[in-house]
């Protein structure tokens, strides 16, 4: 009995030795993507939760502003009066920020329309030689 290998031997063993390479390149790639994914899902966690903080402050400062702008005008003109210009001065702003809201959100549709259209027009381009041939 021969110990030679024949070269569909050799060949086998490659083919085994370069699944199980790329295998572990694979599984190596799943945590890695893993890893990634997950400390990006923390950071994005960790920054809602700041976010929500400061809206929770924001809205309180909001509140005391008013607050202190109804009693302010309240020296100068009746109770009433100085609750109307109060509400009339958060609703003119609460117009205002929806308006840029709006405007923000129109622009940011109008660019995914955008790119959305050249990145068709690139996938499109190769394929046009070859169906007017």
């Amino acid at each position: 009995m021969s110990t030679a290998r024949t070269p569909a031997d050799t060949l086998m063993g490659a083919i085994k030795d370069l699944v199980a390479q790329s295998e572990r390149v694979a599984r190596a790639e799943v945590r890695l993507t893993i890893a990634k994914y997950t400390n990006l899902a923390q950071s994005g966690a960790r920054r809602a939760g700041v976010a929500f903080i400061a809206a929770v402050f924001g809205v309180y400062a909001l509140w005391f502003v008013c607050h202190a702008g109804f009693l302010g005008l309240s020296t100068v003109f009746a109770p009433w009066l100085a609750s109307l210009i109060t509400a009339g001065s958060l609703s003119a702003l609460a117009a205002v920020l929806g308006f840029a809201a709006f405007r923000m959100h129109d622009v940011e549709i109008e660019s995914e329309h955008q790119s959305a259209t050249e990145r068709i027009a690139l996938l499109s381009s190769p394929l046009q030689g070859v169906l007017h041939e």
